[in-house]
């Protein structure tokens, strides 16, 4: 096989390659996309709440890092 023969396969995989990339690229986008704002929307619908930071209990309030996004956040709407 000629250097040049070889050189336009390999130029030709290269650019199938990014092609394939840049659609597994959108799709991966698009599907984040959709989680994100189908989770937003179902926890929006079904009206969870945080429990109130004043009605937590000691152990919850103490709890390691998760214990701060649970006071911070008390008696908001999860979104």
């Amino acid at each position: 096989m000629k250097r040049r023969t070889l050189d336009l396969i390999l130029a030709g995989g290269g650019l199938l390659l990014a092609i394939v990339l840049a659609g597994l690229g959108l799709a991966i986008g698009s599907q984040a996309s959709f989680a994100t704002d189908y989770v937003s929307g179902e926890l929006g619908a079904q009206k969870i709440t945080f429990t109130e930071a004043a009605k937590l209990t000691p152990e919850e309030t103490g709890w390691k890092a998760g214990s701060v996004c649970l006071v911070t956040y008390g008696g908001q709407l999860l979104q």
